[in-house]
């Protein structure tokens, strides 16, 4: 493969409304090194969606190399997860009898991503995996959100008093240790004064979060936060809202 050519594979969905999926592997030219890029691609998004991939070199032997892991939530004016630079081009061609089998350059992609998202305001419940986004500071009621806030009262409210209490609010349970990336970037924040102001819940698993790194680090989060509505609803799982705020938090991908 030259600079300037590139190869591409659609891979289709295993589900009904779930988006297709477009890797695409070119070389491009950088610090007078060729390298070699890949671009993970969603297609036929109406909303948010979240993607997380891990792609490896496959060598001669079977064995996995060169991995790398990258997670994002899309929205609707994004669609590209790009690794660049994956792989350089002079490692392949060093051991080329290791990594390039006939001139055949094998990966292994292991790609995982949430569909059918769902956005509303208090006065829908959403279907599905609801999580909720729950302001810990929501600003005075009017009377145009008192029918909406009766009828959203099966939602625990989130107090500043509960977001003091950090240890039982992000401590161990079965979804996320002590040991855990996300854990740990949490309490090393509560340790430098750092409060969190904002609760992420999916059904009895809360994350008491800080509105400011959502907001950095997350497009899609920014969008949420930005709309002025107290309590948003959006279909991710449980695990899929811990690998993306471990993204968000950290900068790596966990499985």
């Amino acid at each position: 493969m030259q600079p300037g050519q590139k190869r591409s594979l659609l891979v289709l969905p295993l589900q009904m409304g779930a988006p297709k999926i477009e890797l695409t592997l070119y070389l491009r030219q950088t610090s007078g090194e060729d390298n070699v890029l890949i671009e993970v691609k969603i297609s036929d998004r109406k909303e948010l969606h979240c993607v997380i991939a891990k792609i490896s070199v496959v060598d001669a032997d079977g064995r996995f190399s060169h991995t790398k892991g990258k997670g994002a939530i899309f929205i609707v004016e994004e669609d590209c997860l790009k690794f660049e630079p994956f792989v350089k081009k002079v490692e392949l061609l060093t051991d080329e009898s290791r990594y390039l089998i006939n001139d055949v350059l094998f990966l292994k992609c292991e790609l995982k991503t949430s569909f059918g998202v769902v956005l509303a305001g208090l006065e829908n419940y959403g279907y599905g995996l609801s999580t909720t986004v729950e302001s810990a500071l929501p600003a005075k009621s009017t009377n145009d959100l008192k029918s909406s806030e009766e009828i959203s009262s099966l939602y625990t409210s989130c107090s500043s008093d509960s977001l003091s209490n950090l240890e039982n609010g992000n401590d161990c349970s079965e979804d996320c240790c002590s040991l855990c990336p996300l854990n740990i970037a949490l309490h090393r924040l509560q340790k430098d004064g750092e409060i969190p102001d904002l609760r992420l819940t999916n059904g009895s698993r809360s994350f008491y979060v800080h509105r400011s790194i959502l907001v950095e680090n997350s497009p899609a989060f920014k969008k949420l936060i930005d709309e002025n509505v107290t309590t948003k609803y959006f279909d991710l799982s449980t695990q899929y809202l811990h690998h993306i705020l471990t993204y968000v938090y950290t900068g790596t991908v966990t499985y």
